[in-house]
């Protein structure tokens, strides 16, 4: 009984999560739009400072509306409405698509995102391009906020050995995790996996690594942090 409450309740606040993520949209699109508006205008009598200013406002509003596709993405995962369409896809197909992705997250503050893949580039696996990418998008993002700038990401691919999947690991420099935070967000598996792992010490909590917990058990996989 008790699970099936916890259960219950968690499906009541992924769905409010998701509605109000849809009602944020909306204005949270109107004071990016000012921003962008007020610094793009050819306003002379704005100084340097006040555009870094504008410039880091906007930074935060990514992220919020990263935040917010997330909420809802939490909830499509959970009621089983996502369409999982798995095809035998390169390896080097779902790296350029991931790269394309992190670009924009990256060049701000100069993070290089390195890969070292250990299997033929060309090695195709059994996945759904969109949702794979998101996966290693969720973390390498996570990685690089806690990525000193300048700083390097890590993106690394390997075959264990006798196993006929392939192991993605997401590495980074970050400050690491407290081992009590660590605990907790270890016992909250909610894929328990198969061959695939994929591993991150992005060292933040929250919906995206939730998230990532899902997209991981839709390849078969588990995810495993350390730090």
């Amino acid at each position: 009984i008790r699970r099936s409450t916890n259960l219950a309740s968690l499906d009541v606040a992924s769905h409010l999560m998701s509605e109000t993520a849809h009602d944020l949209r909306s204005p949270l699109t109107t004071v990016r739009e000012s921003m962008r508006l007020i610094k793009d205008g050819g306003n002379a009598s704005l100084t340097s400072e006040e555009i870094l200013y504008l410039d880091a406002a906007m930074d935060q509003c990514d992220c919020m509306f990263q935040m917010i596709n997330e909420m809802v993405q939490l909830q499509r995962l959970r009621t089983g409405i996502p369409r999982v369409d798995r095809q035998w896809v390169a390896i080097s197909k779902i790296r350029q698509s991931i790269e394309e992705t992190l670009r924009p997250w990256a060049l701000p503050r100069k993070i290089d995102v390195l890969w070292d893949i250990m299997v033929d580039a060309e090695t195709k696996v059994y996945a759904d391009l969109a949702l794979i990418r998101r996966l290693i998008v969720n973390l390498a993002t996570n990685a690089i906020r806690v990525t000193p700038e300048s700083g390097v990401v890590l993106v690394q691919l390997q075959c264990p050995r006798g196993g006929n999947a392939v192991r993605w690991a997401v590495l980074d420099r970050g400050g690491g995790i407290k081992r009590r935070v660590l605990q907790q967000m270890s016992s909250n598996r909610s894929a328990n996996g198969a061959d695939g792992v994929a591993e991150s010490s992005c060292g933040s909590e929250g919906l995206g690594l939730l998230i990532s917990r899902q997209l991981a058990a839709l390849h078969f996989s588990d995810l495993q942090i350390c730090s």
